[in-house]
């Protein structure tokens, strides 16, 4: 399974894969290629399957809580900017009802304004009708 993959630390040569046939499958080891060959200087190290096996799964949980637990910081710091973005929507929006609401209330003045000057200008009307000698008169 790692044939290739791990190596030596005291002289960087590839571990292969051995296998002894008349034990159990516990007794699979690796060990240094040029220990093997015997062309080198380095002694008989090796590592059994097992302990390689449980070293790789023991780093492997360990990524994966480091990379969960930056999930979990990712997840958090999004949740932030979320809720900055969402909160800056609220002020615009908080801003747009309230420029809506002067708008409204302009509008509302202008209105006014103009039933009173109609208000004047019918009036107006009426008293130069009455002048000339027209009566008006209402409900």
């Amino acid at each position: 399974m790692f044939s290739g993959l791990v190596y030596c630390a005291d002289c960087g040569s590839k571990l292969h894969f051995a296998t002894c046939k008349s034990f159990n499958g516990s007794q699979d080891h690796y060990r240094c290629a040029k220990y093997k060959s015997n062309t080198g200087s380095c002694t008989a190290h090796f590592i059994r399957e097992e302990v390689l096996k449980q070293i790789v799964w023991g780093r492997v949980f360990d990524v994966t809580a480091l990379f969960f637990d930056d999930i979990m910081a990712f997840h958090k710091m999004m949740y932030q900017q979320r809720s900055a973005e969402t909160e800056k929507g609220m002020k615009r929006r908080k801003r747009e009802v309230g420029q809506a609401r002067k708008r409204i209330a302009e509008l509302n003045r202008i209105h006014k304004d103009r039933i009173s000057l109609l208000s004047i200008v019918y009036l107006n009307f009426r008293n130069s009708i009455d002048i000339k000698g027209i009566v008006f008169y209402c409900c």
